[in-house]
């Protein structure tokens, strides 16, 4: 056999197996690192590779992060979970990067099953695909529930206006479930929808107006949610605005920042939160990736360290063991504290943030 052909099998071999060995314990990460939504895939991994960083030995073992960039594409993001789970060295999968490319995952997963924890999609059904899902982020109805208690119990509201995108599904999952928790309490005066293709608002918007609403809940992504803001100032609309968990980049949608003032929204964290825990986790970060953490980033701190503990109480990286010891969790983490209910959905705390002179301040954490 000539000799190039010997070194050529030599790197087919070393290729095939991707120099895997028994004194390591494998993760594997599909995130979006580049395509649309490559902003919320790199900070979900920064946060991963902090915690890995902190935590790299357990059961007298080394923890390696393999993470595959699916680029923002289905067929990328299914791919890449295939690859890995046909790989008996992988034990868990942290991913997908939002509630779309984490469906995907949950779905294809129960082919042939590996652990998987979601960090930041919000999406109802994702954990419904089967019992080897956990997420770290709450779910959009609960996001809902929570804006409306804080509406009636913060800011003693009586009467509501609700805003959304009736082509979007986690807009009108939002909405339903803000106006059920609202109306046990007090009054929805006025559920207003409007299409997905709108950029013009005013004739939605002046029946808000009319209604005299105390709060106006606008369950919408962060572009949306710019166009709209600025329509309801010009138009001299008084209610106090509140929006979700997207709503972390509505203050880089703008230049005159000075229309967000008074705004409130959820989210799973903040770097203004003064808890010690929270504080430290933000030093660390900026002092690896130099920049301040997001949600993202808190998400999937939190999601790989619920993981790392899972594998360290099971004592094992046997899937069986490693989702009986999730089911257990009971983590103090930066995002919240969480266990997880029957479902594998966190049970958790929200963050609200205020916006005030052009940045996202916190403001309280409610249980």
């Amino acid at each position: 056999m000539k000799l190039k052909n010997i070194f050529l099998i030599a790197a087919c071999l070393i290729f095939s197996c991707g120099c895997y060995n028994s004194n390591t314990i494998y993760i594997a990460g599909i995130l979006p690192l580049t395509g649309d939504y490559y902003f919320c895939g790199n900070e979900i991994k920064n946060g991963i590779e902090l915690a890995i960083s902190k935590r790299d030995t357990i059961l007298d073992k080394k923890i390696k992060f393999v993470v595959s960039d699916d680029k923002s594409e289905h067929v990328q993001n299914i791919n890449a979970y295939n690859k890995f789970a046909a790989n008996k060295k992988i034990c868990a999968v942290i991913g997908g990067g939002n509630s779309i490319l984490s469906e995907d995952i949950a779905a294809v997963s129960q082919k042939n099953p590996l652990p998987v924890i979601v960090p930041s999609a919000s999406v109802k059904s994702i954990t419904e695909y089967g019992t080897n899902i956990y997420r770290c982020a709450f779910t959009d109805e609960i996001q809902g529930v929570y804006m409306a208690n804080f509406a009636l119990n913060e800011l003693n509201a009586k009467t509501a206006a609700i805003f959304y995108d009736m082509d979007n599904n986690y807009s009108t999952t939002l909405a339903k479930a803000f106006s059920k928790t609202f109306n046990e309490s007090a009054k929805v005066v006025i559920e207003q929808p409007h299409p997905n293709s709108d950029n013009d608002f005013k004739i939605q918007l002046n029946k808000i107006k009319l209604a005299k609403p105390d709060v106006l809940f606008i369950p919408d992504y962060a572009d949306n949610a710019v166009l709209i803001i600025k329509q309801i100032r010009d138009m001299g609309i008084k209610s106090t605005i509140l929006g979700s968990d997207t709503w972390e980049e509505v203050i880089d949608g703008t230049n005159d920042k000075s229309i967000l003032d008074g705004i409130y929204f959820c989210s799973h964290f903040s770097i203004d939160n003064p808890d010690a825990n929270i504080q430290n986790f933000v030093d660390e970060y900026e002092k690896k990736f130099n920049k301040k953490p997001s949600s993202f980033a808190a998400l999937g701190f939190d999601a790989t360290n619920i993981l790392i503990d899972a594998i360290q109480n099971a004592n094992s990286t046997d899937m069986n063991a490693i989702l009986n010891a999730m089911a257990k969790t009971n983590y103090s983490g930066v995002s919240g504290k969480i266990k997880f209910d029957e479902n594998r959905n966190p049970i958790k705390n929200i963050t609200i943030l205020k916006i005030e002179d052009g940045k996202n301040n916190f403001f309280k954490v409610v249980n």
